[in-house]
């Protein structure tokens, strides 16, 4: 079984750190998936995804330091490029659902680091692959077609 769900955040024109466990968490209950595989895919190359501790969204040593990487120092040519870095900090993660949780550090988010230099709308990917099919959520009617 496949489930596939996107979001759309707002970015501004600087370095932005966006918390997306909580879509993440809605988008585990929506699919109804006890076991299973999470994947989270920025696309377009100008944004990755990290799993870190809770509050790096507010860690503006972290900006800085993802501003300072991207800033030509003298003598040392230019800076890599923002696609570079968000490919090296990784545009998917992939992550073990057991018991329709996330097998992570119980401290630990999932972030998004958008490195556009614009403020726009960015849309990102939630996916749960299970070999199992989806269970009914408590209470939830059936989908398709009534039959009486």
């Amino acid at each position: 079984m496949l489930f596939q769900k996107s979001y759309w955040v707002n970015v501004t024109d600087d370095v932005d750190v966006l918390p997306l466990i909580h879509d993440v968490k809605l988008a585990i209950r929506e699919s109804g998936v006890e076991q299973g595989l999470l994947t989270i895919h920025i696309p377009d190359g100008s944004g990755a995804v990290l799993l870190a501790p809770e509050g790096l969204e507010d860690d503006r040593a972290f900006r800085r330091w993802i501003k300072d990487w991207t800033v030509e120092r003298k003598g040392q040519g230019e800076p890599p490029s923002l696609a570079y870095i968000a490919s090296a900090l990784g545009p998917t993660i992939t992550l073990p659902l057991d018991r329709r949780e996330m097998v992570i550090d119980v401290r630990a988010g999932i972030f998004m680091v958008d490195l556009t230099n614009k403020a726009t709308r960015r849309q990102y990917y939630v996916s749960i692959f299970s070999e199992t099919p989806q269970q009914p959520q408590a209470g939830a009617r059936p989908r398709g077609p009534v039959r009486r």
